[in-house]
């Protein structure tokens, strides 16, 4: 085994500790034949469950977060997700924080807001900006 597949096994195991986190992936469909068709959201599969730690948006001055923050890149009340690096992050997808029988609170992804960081060609860890949805779909969902 190498040191990238023994980091992301390592990871894995610390995120087992961490939050319920529940991915639903969307096929984008665009109807009219103008710029500003509409468009419609089609769940693509099923619900994909992990867990995940959750942290809040660092906005000490000098900080990363901070410098987006201020950048107007990132919002104060956005969160930062951390998870496995092999998780699906591209495309169109919206994430509920939580447990099922509680219910979710929702949130999609801020313009690149994916970041991950490899270990030997492997995908160990990404964190992602998320922000939340106020109504808890995305528009035209």
């Amino acid at each position: 085994m190498g040191l990238g597949e023994g980091m992301g096994k390592d990871l894995k195991q610390i995120l087992s500790n961490g939050t319920q986190v529940r991915f639903r992936y969307f096929t984008i469909t665009y109807s009219g034949t103008s710029y500003d068709g509409d468009v419609s959201y089609a769940q693509s599969g099923t619900d994909f469950y992990v867990s995940g730690l959750t942290a809040p948006i660092e906005t000490a001055q000098g900080s990363n977060d901070a410098v987006l923050v201020q950048q107007g890149l990132l919002d104060s009340a956005d969160l930062a997700l951390y998870m496995a690096g092999s998780i699906q992050t591209s495309g169109t997808w919206r994430v509920g924080i939580g447990s099922p029988i509680t219910g979710f609170t929702e949130y999609s992804l801020v313009p690149k807001g994916v970041h991950q960081w490899d270990l030997d060609g492997v995908p160990v860890v990404k964190k992602v900006y998320i922000r939340r949805l106020t109504t808890g779909s995305l528009i035209g969902e």
